[in-house]
């Protein structure tokens, strides 16, 4: 339970599906070539061309398909830190990986676009890939920040800003984020209903991509179409608004419980996040206490990334509480 799963689950709708799913929709396509229900349930939601819509199993199988797509000379830029997948994957295809440093600003890691535009400058990526949230920092990106760095690349740069962790921020500006992709045709925003939907595993993902991206994949959408079931499902998740909504508000308010209760302690300094998570410091001294408080049944929530520092996933109200008192009672002077 310490990967950033969302522990309330799915919507009732989405159980319903699951539940129902008829068997025509199982041995049989869905009608024609290239519908898809998802691709035009996300462009109704998002006001953006279903075309530009595509589809993978998971944030992880788009993600794939774009460093597929690399050359053996490309090379990317990377948060530091950031998801480890990324240049874990890049690694085994031989690309290098350069990587940009956050700012920390009262308490939260920043994105300083200028150190940004100083690594690529150096280096000319052909792909940049931001996260807003970040993994596993929590912070987020502005949509002023985000095209100062577009303002200031080549178009034929890839940036792809991953925000599967979207949902727990209450001051994201979809419209914003969506009008750029509008604006810069290299830029695509890729999406998951890994996590505040509940959905870690069915593996659904969808990317909204300007032209230059899907030239770049050279994409066609499934020609018979994705995943009758995923659909059905992912379709249910965008209907249950008001489920969701409340869940998020949750997991917002615990977050922001648990960052108040541990800025109090002399052991622990928490960092802010715009997440389901928390980025959590502490003096590397006591890093075997730490670890063997981390092995006690209610400190599954947490995970040791780094020496020193481990992050945190809400869960539930009563994960997020046992895990506080837990804490506040373990011995880190011995």
């Amino acid at each position: 339970m310490n990967r950033n799963e969302q522990l309330y689950g799915p919507s009732l709708e989405c159980l319903e599906v699951l539940q129902n799913f008829e068997l025509e929709h199982v041995n049989q396509y869905a009608d024609g070539y290239f519908n898809s229900l998802l691709r035009k349930r996300l462009s109704d939601k998002f006001n953006f061309p279903e075309n530009q819509i595509i589809l993978g199993n998971g944030g992880e199988d788009l993600l794939k398909i774009l460093f597929e797509k690399l050359s053996e000379d490309d090379s990317v830029l990377i948060p530091n830190p950031s998801y480890t997948f990324y240049k874990k994957y890049l690694d085994t295809r031989g690309n290098s990986v350069h990587s940009f440093d956050f700012q920390i600003v009262n308490g939260e890691y920043s994105y300083a676009t200028d150190l940004i535009l100083s690594e690529y400058k150096k280096y000319s990526p052909k792909l940049i890939l931001l996260a807003s949230p970040n993994n596993p920092t929590g912070n987020t990106l502005t949509v002023a920040e985000l095209e100062e760095i577009l303002k200031n690349i080549e178009s034929k740069t890839i940036v792809v800003l991953d925000e599967a962790y979207w949902g727990f921020d209450n001051e994201y500006n979809q419209v914003g984020f969506v009008s750029l992709v509008s604006k810069y045709p290299n830029l695509m925003l890729l999406r998951s209903f890994s996590k505040l939907y509940g959905l870690a595993g069915l593996r659904i993902g969808f990317g909204i991509c300007g032209i230059l991206v899907l030239e770049y994949l050279n994409w066609q959408h499934q020609y018979l179409g994705f995943s009758r079931i995923l659909e059905e499902v992912a379709v249910a998740a965008l209907n249950s608004e008001d489920y969701y909504k409340n869940i998020a508000e949750t997991i917002s308010k615990d977050r922001d419980m648990l960052i108040s209760e541990l800025s109090g302690s002399k052991y622990f300094t928490p960092y802010r996040s715009k997440s389901n998570f928390v980025l959590v410091s502490f003096d590397a001294k006591y890093q075997k206490q730490v670890e063997e408080t981390l092995s006690d049944e209610d400190a599954v929530i947490a995970k040791i990334i780094d020496s020193g520092m481990m992050r945190v996933t809400i869960g539930t109200t009563e994960h997020v509480q046992k895990f506080i008192n837990l804490l506040k009672t373990a011995n880190y002077e011995y």
